[in-house]
């Protein structure tokens, strides 16, 4: 019988085998384009459009951060994420790109997917879109690691692919995450008076906390100001995953930060900072 580690790393390697083969056939995106890694990533005819930022200090092996944005209907044009992503790399001395998500147009083009003017898209579908994607960006730079890190709707959608695809991620950072989806949405309506509705096509990450390996590297970070979603809603998510054993996930409550202003606070770049030396430390 083989015991569960066995089981485990033979299960690893048929997913690693499986994003070769696709790599070997599929490097297109839905309009026949190549998938060139620096304006599009993806295959399988499905490509998210990214950005690149660098701050021209570059460390050889420093992870890559790749940051994911919020909600906003299917549309982030003229948005600060772009710079947030060039701050990033300037702090921690590593290349870092920001990705549009799944079917969402901006200033640097349009991701593959679908996303609709009501949001509620954090769907099985676009979370492989996103797989795609990272495994690209993967294979391009296979010396380094890769750290995700999602604000708001990005952070649910980072949390779902560090979830449903452990061996793309090597640490999750969410900012604003509404890790409880559901109850997210039944609170907005019930207490925070919003009239959006429930959203009865999306993804928990709450649902999928036990599929999250015990070696993960796990940060959530939300404002003590946040109206928008609770620090409730990521901190019972962490403390799910610290109850399954992976004893790094952490959250930090960021002082005074309301819930788009998380992004520019010193706790996320404190976490970031966190999840880096847990990646960088011996197994």
């Amino acid at each position: 019988m083989l015991r569960p580690f066995a089981i485990a790393s033979i299960q690893a390697f048929l997913f690693a085998a499986t994003l070769v083969a696709q790599w070997a056939y599929a490097g297109t995106c839905a309009d026949g384009k190549e998938a060139d890694g620096t304006s599009r990533a993806g295959g399988n005819n499905v490509c998210m459009a990214i950005q690149p930022a660098s701050s021209g200090k570059i460390e050889l092996k420093s992870p890559l951060l790749v940051l994911l944005h919020g909600d906003n209907g299917g549309s982030m044009v003229a948005s600060s994420y772009p710079a947030l992503a060039a701050k990033l790399s300037e702090e921690f001395a590593s290349p870092a790109i920001f990705m549009l998500r799944p079917g969402y147009r901006g200033d640097n083009g349009k991701s593959d997917g679908e996303a609709g003017v009501f949001d509620d898209d954090y769907t099985k579908k676009n979370v492989e879109a996103l797989s795609f994607a990272l495994a690209h960006l993967r294979s391009l730079s296979p010396e380094r690691k890769l750290v995700l890190v999602g604000h708001s709707g990005g952070a649910a959608m980072a949390a779902l692919v560090q979830s449903h695809y452990p061996q793309l991620v090597d640490a999750a950072v969410l900012a604003g995450c509404p890790c409880d989806v559901q109850t997210w949405r039944q609170w907005r309506q019930s207490s925070a008076g919003k009239r959006d509705g429930a959203w009865p096509n999306s993804l928990s990450p709450s649902d999928f906390a036990k599929q999250v390996p015990a070696k993960s590297v796990t940060v959530a970070v939300t404002g003590d100001k946040d109206t928008n979603t609770l620090a409730k809603f990521a901190q019972e998510y962490v403390a799910a995953l610290q109850t399954n054993g992976v004893a790094n996930a952490r959250f930090i409550l960021a002082a005074g930060a309301t819930h788009g202003g998380v992004r520019q606070s010193k706790e996320l770049f404190d976490g970031i900072r966190f999840a880096l030396e847990k990646i960088a430390a011996p197994n």
